[in-house]
């Protein structure tokens, strides 16, 4: 059997795919018509016009990959379709927004990234450690910023629970 989320090779009755962590459909019926990535009608989502044109045009360069759109693709887009991309919310609150929009396992890693990262610093010299401090924080905002919107792909569209 295959996820037909992230499209890997499952063993057959799985409830839950061990790969992406979503959630299987039990009923063989409606597992056979969900074959492609991302079969929830985005337009009767609850979410705002704007998370509508963002998921959209996640699932048109989605193309199955783990990890959202490639650099490779994301060079392909127009500069407003890249910045319909970016979360400036995630920017400027980073953890706080990805609690806020439910997402909290994935604040907890971020979180836990941060301090880890912190640690490191304070292993440096002390000159350099204020600046090498906000560098990693500025770190953490941009990694939250560009997967921000994919996130909440991966959690509304795929119907994903996930940590990282």
């Amino acid at each position: 059997m295959i996820c037909p989320y992230c499209k890997e090779e499952i063993i057959d009755g799985a409830i839950k795919c061990k790969h992406c962590g979503s959630m299987l459909n039990t009923n063989n019926e409606t597992s056979q018509n969900e074959n492609t990535v991302g079969d929830v009608d985005i337009d009767t989502l609850p979410v705002s016009e704007t998370f509508r044109k963002r998921f959209h045009l996640i699932k048109q360069n989605y193309k199955g990959k783990k990890f959202g759109i490639s650099y490779y693709d994301y060079g392909k887009l127009s500069f407003k379709e890249r910045m319909l991309l970016n979360n400036w919310g995630a920017f400027l609150f980073g953890i706080i927004y990805y609690c806020i929009k439910g997402m909290w396992r994935k604040a907890i890693s971020l979180a836990v990234i941060n301090l880890i990262l912190l640690l490191f610093v304070f292993l440096l010299p002390f000159s350099y450690q204020e600046y090498a401090s906000k560098i990693v924080c500025f770190i953490i905002f941009v990694i939250a910023c560009c997967n921000a919107n994919y996130d909440l792909y991966r959690k509304h569209v795929l119907k994903q629970t996930f940590w990282w």
